[in-house]
């Protein structure tokens, strides 16, 4: 399966804490990789990341 996703995360610059916005996406290329039609599923995350 393809799969990918893209980040945006937000916060003050001089914290170590960020909220998070993130979409994933799993397909299977349009048959190219996986037999599995024309459909594929999107998923949204939002949440909180701490950089150490």
């Amino acid at each position: 399966l393809v799969y990918w996703f893209g980040e945006i995360a937000f916060g003050p610059p001089d914290s170590n804490w960020a909220g998070v916005f993130r979409i994933h996406h799993r397909s299977g290329a349009f048959g190219l990789i996986a037999d599995r039609g024309e459909g594929g599923s999107n998923t949204l995350a939002v949440g909180l990341k701490y950089r150490f």
